[in-house]
């Protein structure tokens, strides 16, 4: 389910919460779009997502606070998957579609990344600067 994850950023993101062109990184994105369809196709629990990667819960968090359209801010606040779980409990419908709307946002977000201009200090796709 989730591949090289030893060596994605695990930090949560802070201080650039009101920032309009702060961004995860396209890595941590791709990273996170992963999780959220391993979850919505029952590949993984959250729980599973949690000791594969904890950093995804806190980069949701950040990338709805960074990016995250009303619905979607509106779709966090009714989801349960922040609020903790069990080993066996599965997603509720709130959460499906907070990671359904999850997943059609991040994607958003690196099309529009893809067709911008080089912005300072993001890496090239040949993972030089």
């Amino acid at each position: 389910m989730i591949d090289d994850r030893s060596s994605l950023d695990s930090r949560p993101t802070t201080g650039r919460d009101h920032d309009p062109h702060a961004s995860l990184p396209d890595r941590e994105l791709r990273h996170l779009a992963r999780c959220a369809t391993a979850l919505l196709d029952g590949a993984a629990l959250p729980e599973q997502v949690h000791e594969d990667w904890p950093a995804f819960f806190r980069l949701a968090a950040s990338f709805v606070e960074m990016h995250g359209s009303g619905p979607l801010r509106n779709l966090r606040d009714q989801a349960t998957l922040f609020e903790g779980w069990g080993d066996d409990d599965p997603l509720t419908d709130d959460d499906s579609a907070f990671l359904v709307r999850l997943l059609h946002e991040v994607r958003d977000v690196l099309r529009e990344a893809a067709a911008a201009p080089e912005a300072p200090g993001r890496l090239e796709a040949g993972g030089t600067r």
